[in-house]
């Protein structure tokens, strides 16, 4: 680990003040490039969402509301069982 050089620091990092070295490398196994990053899934074609559904529900925003929409769905459903 070594210290970066001060106009190359990223101050929106916590590790934007250091870089990692190294004298070898030994790739196992190459993976192609995700369609759109998780962390923006929003901002992304909903066209392309959809397609990869699998990705889109690694998002946290994503999560959150399909596990929202759920409790929303058995309560009014529980709701519905007691009458």
């Amino acid at each position: 680990i070594v210290k970066r050089k001060e106009d190359d620091f990223n101050p929106s990092l916590r590790t934007g003040t250091i870089e990692l070295e190294t004298s070898a490398l030994e790739i196992l196994n190459l993976s192609k490039t995700l369609p759109f990053e998780i962390k923006r899934a929003l901002k992304t074609n909903e066209t392309t969402r959809f397609q990869y559904k699998f990705l889109d529900h690694r998002n946290q925003d994503v999560h959150r509301v399909i596990r929202n929409r759920h409790k929303v769905i058995k309560l009014i459903r529980d709701v519905l069982d007691a009458q």
